[in-house]
């Protein structure tokens, strides 16, 4: 997206191509010629329901998600919502008085929760590990299967509570993996520094930080309650980072097809010369497409009266850079409007600036419309 703007708004052409296992594409972009890349909105990604993730897992894929979003959760989410609200508020005392008198803060509760269960020694961290374990893969499992055995029919599988046994093999890698983490956050704090967390961000390329290990291990022990067939730590570590084999006949293909364009694009060739491809070799298939015609339409500005666009479309935004120009909501925005644009543009030593513009939708219940990069020239 941002590739594709600045292509536009600089009059370059734009190659784009990409390979994802047997799939690839090659797009082209003309200034003048052809749509943007951004006229075109990509389907958004299929995700997995909530009550599958929560409830009813059916397939490892299930159980590698919900791993993902505990560790998301536990060691991102948490620690970065505790962490911020002891920025704003580092006072606790004041805090507590703030309570006492009825006034409750942002987040308020969720951090005293946190500082609560909040161990300061390495026994302490043991106990957090095995209450997880307990929560997770007994407690909460044994209200779901009390359920009606109506309820549970196919394809719903019925999950079996699990005991804790120090000899089990995967449940000692499952805690083990809990006893790393926890002193992550807790120990190495000084009694001063109790109220910092630093939130961890998912690295599936890193073995040393055990990532993807607490993943491999959390969602083994919870296909293991739902009869799931467990993953090996390479393929949890696929799924979890979404890696998708890179095939070298696809890349091979590909990058052939836009050296192709880029030839076209070098020599000025026409219109009709140029085409989109779209391939699966697993089929196999190759379509080519030809270009659909960019739509333009001049648009002259009332520059020294008003910021209204004639041929019947009203601006909601103008903005330049992060300077908001005009926006009808914003108080005192609509004296502007008998305002000239040079004395509301921010100057620059250019001869031009950018401005980003929205326009009112058709109808009430639609988004606003983003328009066209406009590049204004000063006098």
């Amino acid at each position: 997206m941002c590739l594709c703007s600045r292509c536009v708004a600089n009059q370059c052409p734009l190659l784009d191509s990409g390979t994802l296992g047997t799939k690839g594409h090659v797009e082209v972009v003309i200034p003048h010629l052809t749509e943007s890349y951004n006229s075109q909105r990509d389907p958004p990604e299929e995700e997995i329901p909530f009550c599958t993730l929560k409830s009813f897992p059916a397939v490892i894929e299930h159980t590698i998600q919900w791993a993902r979003d505990k560790f998301e959760s536990s060691f991102a989410h948490k620690p970065a919502t505790f962490s911020t609200f002891w920025e704003k508020q580092q006072d606790p005392h004041q805090v507590l008085r703030d309570l006492q008198a009825g006034r409750v803060h942002d987040s308020c509760v969720q951090a005293i929760k946190f500082l609560g269960r909040r161990p300061c020694t390495w026994d302490d961290c043991v106990v957090q590990a095995r209450l997880k374990f307990e929560k997770y893969f007994n407690h909460k499992v044994r209200v779901v299967h009390s359920f009606s055995s109506l309820f549970w029919q196919s394809p719903k599988r019925p999950p079996t509570p699990q005991t804790f046994e120090p000899s089990d093999e995967l449940e000692n890698e499952e805690t083990n993996v809990l006893f790393f983490f926890v002193p992550r956050y807790f120990l190495e704090s000084r009694p001063k520094e109790l109220l910092r967390m630093t939130p961890l961000i998912f690295e599936k390329d890193c073995d040393a930080n055990a990532h993807v290990d607490f993943v491999t291990a959390v969602s083994n022990l919870r296909a293991r309650m739902y009869g799931i067939e467990s993953a090996s730590r390479l393929e949890t570590k696929r799924i979890a980072g979404r890696i998708i084999p890179a095939i070298a006949t696809t890349t091979a293909t590909v990058s052939g097809l836009v050296a192709l364009e880029m030839v076209k694009v070098v020599q000025g060739a026409a219109l009709g010369a140029f085409k989109n491809c779209f391939l699966n070799l697993a089929l196999p298939i190759m379509l080519f497409s030809e270009f659909v015609e960019g739509y333009m339409q001049n648009l002259n500005f009332l520059v020294d009266l008003t910021f209204q666009v004639q041929y019947g479309v009203e601006p909601t935004m103008v903005v330049q850079g992060v300077k908001m120009i005009y926006v009808p909501v914003m108080p005192g925005h609509s004296k502007r409007l008998k305002q000239t644009m040079n004395k509301l543009l921010k100057q620059t030593e250019r001869q031009y600036v950018d401005l980003t513009l929205s326009f009112a939708p058709e109808s009430p219940d639609h988004d606003d419309l983003p328009g066209p990069p406009v590049r204004y020239f000063l006098r």
